[in-house]
């Protein structure tokens, strides 16, 4: 497997002098254009000031951004450990990973005074990017000799699970560099396309998807700061591809039945490039479960979904779903390339080139999590004849009754999202018997409290009918505002009355 800098040196070579495409940044209602050599030549300015004898675990605190590129390929190619920070998180939990993954230089674009001063008195050397390569040279870049260990320890990334401590999971090239090199390969996007990133670098998503895989495979890309502006940047630049998470999904989806509502003389492609340009055809899904009818009802508009799963161990994907078949939507797809997949006990276990070296300082949770190089996630699954790739739950979430019965609630939550009632919900247990707290949609919302109540338990009473009875629900209680959810719009379970 190539290491970074094989990776990184092919792609400035093939640049060549005059680039055909380039990568923006999204900074307001501008677009600041780079080329890929200006953003390697800046990366090898930051690898040549940390070339040192002694490792270092160097945060990266920046947007996303081409700089943030600059700054985390200059880390890893030079043999040291990129410590990836989310900038939304706050101060101590921030001074908290810091401390954690042992970091001892902290590179940022902006931080606010307060922050600065909590990890210099922890010790820690903050250096803006400016100043990291304000005297370093970008002559014989092809001349630079990158770090050579393609299985050594490259990247931090801290997990935003749905309960329990983040933990700090050790990724090395060979990890990285073998997902993005077969998410190129299986997902045929090609050069000539132009890719909308979204999603934070922060996060193995976001990271490997959404910014490496895209950069190193060309094209034009632009890289917004926030999805905020989703629509916004949708229509002005106009992307062939873009990933993103069901959340971010489900509002595009909401926005397309809205116009045409708005304008009913437009054909569902004509309203898609009315919203999103004329140029959207693709968009990768993942991060959490997608809706099965909305992908397929994305079809219909043109775009075509492609549902994937993964976790941060394994940096992050395992399966997509290439969607050749409607009937299959809410499949999980099929394992990349190189990427085996078996059922243990019903749970889905992964073996790749991708899977983590470990948790950093956590033996007892790595030895859980790892059999001989096998990734247990801790998701159960099911295989249907064709070979597809189902979730059918969390193992950690299994509700146990009294009687005995094992229940999935995320089964259940997942017919009960199928009803036009309901937007939301998490199902648990109480006084052995099943509930389900439920956040309806806005036609429900709109309704007085007897109103929301009596649709929410006809559309409860409807999904009973299709479950064995100890599987019912049997308590409810409606929502008014969204539940928390993690980055990737996974309801916390943790939070509120879970």
């Amino acid at each position: 497997m190539k290491t970074f800098w094989e990776l990184t040196r092919k792609q400035y070579e093939n640049e060549g002098e005059h680039p055909k495409y380039l990568v923006r940044d999204a900074v307001g209602n501008t677009y600041l254009a780079k080329t890929r050599r200006e953003i390697i030549e800046k990366a090898v300015q930051v690898a040549r000031w940390l070339k040192n004898d002694r490792v270092k675990h160097v945060g990266v605190y920046l947007d996303s951004s081409t700089d943030w590129i600059s700054a985390y390929l200059g880390i890893v190619i030079s043999g040291n450990v990129a410590v990836l920070l989310d900038r939304r998180l706050p101060q101590e939990t921030i001074v908290s990973y810091v401390k954690r993954a042992d970091v001892t230089c902290v590179v940022y674009d902006t931080m606010q005074e307060t922050l600065t001063c909590a990890l210099c008195e922890q010790g820690c050397q903050v250096v803006s990017l400016a100043q990291a390569v304000q005297d370093q040279s970008t002559e014989d870049i092809l001349g630079y000799e990158g770090a050579a260990q393609s299985d050594a320890l490259c990247t931090m990334v801290f997990t935003s699970g749905t309960t329990g401590q983040a933990k700090c999971v050790m990724l090395s090239q060979t990890n990285i560099v073998s997902n993005i090199v077969d998410t190129i390969s299986i997902c045929d996007y090609t050069a000539d396309q132009s890719f909308l990133s979204v999603l934070p670098v922060a996060h193995a998503f976001g990271m490997t998807q959404c910014t490496l895989a895209p950069f190193f495979n060309g094209g034009d890309m632009l890289i917004a700061t926030s999805h905020l502006d989703l629509l916004k940047n949708m229509q002005r630049y106009q992307p062939t591809f873009t990933v993103l998470i069901p959340m971010m999904l489900e509002f595009l989806y909401q926005r397309l039945r809205g116009m045409q509502k708005r304008f009913p003389q437009l054909s569902k492609r004509e309203a898609a490039e009315k919203l999103f340009g004329h140029n959207l055809r693709y968009i990768g899904v993942g991060g959490a479960a997608s809706n099965a009818d909305t992908v397929r009802a994305m079809l219909d508009y043109g775009i075509t979904v492609r549902p994937g799963y993964g976790m941060t161990e394994n940096a992050p994907m395992a399966t997509v779903n290439l969607l050749q078949n409607p009937a299959q939507a809410a499949s999980i797809g099929e394992p990349m390339q190189h990427t085996q997949i078996k059922l243990v006990d019903g749970e889905i276990w992964i073996h790749s080139p991708s899977v983590m070296l470990g948790y950093y300082k956590d033996a007892d949770a790595t030895a859980e999590m790892l059999s001989d190089r096998w990734l247990k996630t801790g998701d159960l699954g099911r295989f249907d004849e064709k070979g597809a790739l189902y979730l059918t739950g969390r193992k950690k979430n299994l509700i146990v009754l009294s009687n005995g019965e094992n229940i999935s609630p995320e089964y259940i939550e997942q017919l009960l999202r199928e009803s036009e009632s309901v937007r939301e919900v998490c199902v648990s247990e109480k006084n052995d018997h099943i509930l389900a707290e439920i956040y309806p949609t806005d036609a429900v919302l709109e309704k007085d409290a007897a109103g929301r109540e009596a649709a929410v338990l006809e559309a409860v009473n409807q999904t009973n009918q299709r479950l064995p009875f100890y599987s019912r629900v049997m308590d409810i209680t409606v929502r008014t505002k969204e539940f928390p959810k993690n980055i990737y719009g996974k309801i916390v379970r943790a939070c509120g009355l879970f």
